[in-house]
């Protein structure tokens, strides 16, 4: 149980909303504060110079000791007078500055009442009949206040205190008049007896607040380094898959770097670079519980926040300490039923593939070297003889290749990567239903996304499956209710194999003469090792993770500023990597004989699982509900072993514990005092020697 401390910022926001209203209308204010002691100086002689009629009234306050009040709320200050008046008596001064204006004026105490002309009559008739009222605001140290409000309730009649805290007003000595003033509790006192008013200050003090893109932060732990986008405004038509991938180029001081080309794979984060040896990546939390932001569907996204200073330590602990990235998840919103489908097709071929130098470059290097015979025996100067005259007549030798002395030349030109790739492709489908009204909100929403990449084969691919369901209920004026679940389901494939090069360093290492498709070894026509060929061969690298995270949250409001929230968050997160390493047979396409890629083929299986719950929670509710009977301790104890092997390490203290502070032995006094240091170096121990 908790008090919502945001109910004081609420209420001072809700004040300065209703004060421009309170003070130019309805509650019948003066625009300004009194300038000197109450007295009617009407023959005082004033300068105005043009503006506004609020402009000008401003200027005879500070003039001359009277107070403007408006007796209805339809005259409009705006507009403007003819003000251009200089060393004029105030009568004069009113009667020029209101020509034409519609609106007349009276003299009331040291107070001008502005009114309209056919409601001045209708006001004298109406003016309140009974005794003047004088009396003194005073705050609890004895100081007066000034600009405090003072009307008779029930009615548009009031006055505002001067420099010394007066006010004067008519009104019946039964009738019960308000003073209100910022920052102090209203009053309510008998007219009769207001003479001295003393109003007391409002002890729910407030800081100095900045309400930032993810709450409200105090003043002094807020450096200004923060970054906050709205999702749909990044995303825009593009088709993106990732968040990463949204998030690129859109946040200020939010390095997000690609560690690799391949479908789906995860990008780095990096906070104000990389300021220190060992760096790090920030804290991401999404609707405030840690998550893997890659699992995400961009299109469930509302907003994102990254929290650049060094307040965010201080806030989120340690582990914030390189920065943090604020995640908040669309939810219901109170309008009509309406559904949202989205789309994306794309195609994607490889950018910026560097260009291998050619074969008669390549054998020419070879003897600018002094190279006389290539490693598998070809005579250097032979061979660019051959590779002048291919390149002379191409047709002379129809196969890229001839054999001198028993020793093959490779003469055409290949090009390893073009052989290896071919156009990705990747859609994207979104679809969301929301609507709701006063009471009940909620928003489903399902994502698919699935890629092919650029490499030849379909062993290259990523498919990820979002849903996301929220649905918030106002069950009665004191209890809300409220229910997110989310799941992710995401598979990442490559060709994986560990033969000699590899798939990646054959396309590097091997030189633009090295032949492709099959060869003839010794009468067995096999593959030659080309990344192409590899790919086709080589076994499968496959992760599946699965995340399913359930938020529930209720909110009571048993009385006025206070609210009573319980949340129960349930994560469950599972990674799981196959790994097929496959024996295949090549031919090597530079020493001109039959290989193999592995000894034997290898498979490998791994699997993590995280559990995230409130469990502390549950232990905390056992221990509360069996207090009396310590059988059933030792039987909710059990129970929860089962789910916890730490939670019957809480009921030690229970059981030695007999409600009475200091009523125990001196051994026990220390026992209870190293309890919690102990278990902590227990636990990190058993961690250790489990992982």
């Amino acid at each position: 149980m908790r008090q919502d401390n945001r109910m004081n910022v609420h209420s001072r926001l809700r004040l300065w909303t209703h004060l421009p209203a309170a003070l130019a209308a309805s509650l019948m204010l003066s625009l300004s504060t009194p300038c000197g002691a109450m007295a009617q100086n009407t023959s005082a002689k004033i300068t105005v110079k043009g503006g506004t009629l609020e402009q000008a009234m401003s200027q005879i306050e500070h003039q001359c000791n009277m107070t403007f009040l408006l007796s209805t709320d339809n005259i409009n200050t705006k507009q403007h007078v003819n003000a251009n008046l200089k060393d004029v008596p105030l009568k004069d001064a009113l009667a020029q500055m209101l020509d034409g204006t519609g609106i007349s004026y009276s003299f009331s105490g040291n107070q001008i009442v502005l009114a309209r002309h056919q409601q001045a009559a209708a006001r004298q008739q109406q003016q309140p009949k009974g005794s003047i009222i004088k009396g003194r605001v005073l705050d609890s140290t004895g100081e007066p206040i000034i600009g405090a409000s003072v009307f008779v309730k029930g009615t548009k009649t009031g006055a505002v205190t001067d420099i010394d805290g007066n006010y004067q007003l008519t009104a019946s000595p039964n009738a019960t008049l308000v003073v209100s003033y910022i920052g102090f509790k209203d009053m309510e006192v008998k007219a009769s007896e207001a003479a001295h008013i003393t109003l007391r200050e409002n002890t729910e003090s407030l800081g100095e607040i900045v309400v930032v893109g993810y709450g409200t932060q105090k003043k002094a732990n807020l450096t200004g380094a923060v970054s906050s986008v709205k999702m749909d405004d990044v995303l825009g038509n593009r088709p993106l898959s990732t968040v990463n991938e949204a998030l690129q180029g859109a946040v200020p001081g939010l390095q997000v770097t690609g560690t690799s080309g391949v479908p789906g794979e995860g990008m780095s984060f990096n906070v104000r670079g990389v300021n220190s040896i060992n760096s790090g990546s920030p804290l991401v939390l999404v609707d405030n519980v840690e998550m893997d932001i890659n699992m995400l569907d961009p299109n469930d996204i509302e907003s994102v926040t990254v929290l650049k200073d060094a307040a965010s330590s201080a806030i989120y602990g340690a582990r914030a300490a390189f920065g943090v990235i604020l995640v908040t998840t669309k939810k219901g919103e109170e309008s009509a039923f309406h559904i949202n489908y989205s789309n994306n097709f794309s195609f994607s071929r490889a950018a910026n593939i560097p260009r291998k130098a050619t074969p008669l470059q390549t054998v020419q290097a070879y003897k600018d070297q002094g190279c006389v015979d290539y490693r598998t025996g070809q005579d250097v100067d032979t061979w660019l003889k051959l590779l002048n005259e291919y390149n002379a007549d191409p047709s002379k030798y129809p196969g890229g290749y001839t054999e001198v002395n028993g020793l093959r030349y490779n003469l055409a030109e290949t090009d390893l990567y073009a052989d290896m790739m071919e156009t990705g492709f990747k859609q994207t489908h979104n679809v969301s239903l929301s609507g709701g009204n006063k009471k009940v909100n909620y928003r489903i929403g399902l994502g698919v996304v699935d890629q092919d990449g650029i490499l030849y084969s379909d062993k290259d691919s990523f498919r990820r499956y979002n849903m996301s369901s929220y649905v918030k209920a106002d069950m009665t004026s004191w209890l809300t209710a409220e229910l997110d679940v989310k799941y992710a389901r995401s598979n990442s494939a490559m060709p994986y194999t560990n033969a000699p090069y590899g798939i990646w360093g054959a396309a590097v290492a091997f030189p633009s003469y090295f032949p492709t498709g099959d060869m003839d070894i010794n009468g067995e026509v096999l593959p030659v090792n080309t990344p192409r060929n590899f790919i086709a061969l080589a076994g499968q690298r496959d992760h599946i993770k699965n995340d399913t995270r359930i938020f529930g949250k209720i909110t009571l409001k048993p009385i006025k500023h206070l609210q009573v929230i319980g949340e129960y968050t349930f994560n469950y997160k599972s990674s799981e990597k196959t790994l097929f390493d496959k024996k295949f047979e090549y031919a090597h396409g530079d020493q001109f004989r039959k290989e193999q890629s592995v000894s034997n083929s290898k498979y490998t299986h791994t699997q993590d699982n995280t559990d995230y719950n409130a469990i502390g929670v549950i232990i905390i509710c056992a221990l509360y509900l069996t207090r009396t009977n310590r059988k059933w301790q030792c039987l909710a104890g059990a129970l929860l072993f089962m789910f916890e092997l730490t939670a019957p390490l809480a009921f030690v203290l229970v059981w030695f514990y007999n409600g009475q502070r200091g009523a125990c032995s001196p051994l026990q006094k220390k026992a209870f005092y190293w309890f919690y240091p102990v278990h902590l170096l227990v636990l990190a121990g058993i961690t250790n020697l489990l992982l």
